[in-house]
């Protein structure tokens, strides 16, 4: 059975016996200071990520998604609120231990071939070059990379380069991961082979995941829940449990009735505030 938790039910209310938290933002706030004046970012956002979770956040363009993952990642403060990743506050001061960062953009580094950019965080972290390569072969396999090892950045297509940076993050094991739109430079034919990609690897090596998106279609069709963010100044309008079973055709699912049923509860939700955001 679906359920939608309302921005006002405590996290404690809403899960009994739930697995460990991994990520849990209570009442945070965030505002930015711009052109001589302070500007409110986020108002109130609560929700959490459950330990091996795949949590999809998605709003209108501004209402603070990535500021959320930046703040998660330790490399934005928060203005006031509770941030705890599994137990631990998080501050601006530190970036967070245990988490990886997937971006928009890959930042590989063009000099350094796919094999080096995926083995640089253990080179970084001081890792024997023998046990560094063997991690790092064992990641090229896992996202499909085989025979591109010595490829440069430029001689790869946009969807192996996310691979790449795929592998990048996942070689030293972080126990979270934070994704910004991380397809969302990609064609629309290559979003899907990506988002089969990564349903596949974390079939394999499941993973906490806080996944920002854009597209109401790819939240459904990945996530656990979905966050769904008002206009700024941000709240949480609504978590919604993703109650399709899994594994997940990326193509099929999208056209089963309960995707469209879900694909109704969340757009009605987040279409009053798009024309909102047009009005203003």
């Amino acid at each position: 059975m679906s359920s939608m938790m309302p921005a006002s039910e405590s996290i404690a209310e809403r899960h009994n016996d739930a697995r460990p938290t991994a990520l849990l933002f209570q009442g945070v706030r965030k505002h930015f200071w711009k052109n001589g004046q302070w500007v409110e970012a986020i108002r109130n956002a609560t929700f959490d990520v459950q330990d091996g979770e795949f949590v999809a956040v998605i709003g209108p363009s501004g209402c603070g998604k990535s500021t959320l993952l930046n703040m998660a990642a330790g490399i934005m403060d928060r203005t006031g609120g509770e941030l705890e990743h599994r137990g631990v506050p998080v501050s601006g001061s530190a970036v967070t231990s245990g988490v990886g960062y997937v971006t928009q953009k890959d930042t590989l580094l063009p000099w350094r071939t796919a094999m080096d950019n995926i083995q640089l965080p253990l080179e970084i972290r001081g890792l024997p070059k023998r046990e560094r390569m063997e991690k790092a072969a064992k990641q090229i396999d896992l996202v499909g990379l085989s025979g591109f090892e010595n490829h440069f950045p430029h001689e790869l297509s946009g969807g192996m380069r996310k691979r790449v940076g795929l592998a990048r993050t996942l070689i030293y094991e972080p126990q979270t991961l934070l994704m910004d739109e991380p397809f969302g430079a990609l064609d629309a034919q290559l979003t899907l082979v990506m988002e089969e990609e990564l349903l596949r690897i974390l079939e394999q090596r499941r993973r906490t995941v806080l996944y920002v998106t854009h597209d109401l279609d790819e939240a459904i069709t990945m996530a656990d829940r979905v966050v769904v963010l008002a206009a700024r100044p941000s709240t949480v309008h609504l978590v919604q449990d993703i109650d399709i079973p899994r594994p997940r055709d990326v193509h099929k699912v999208r056209y089963t009735p309960r995707f469209g049923q879900l694909h109704d509860i969340l757009w009605n939700v987040i279409s009053g505030d798009i024309r909102k955001g047009e009005e203003m």
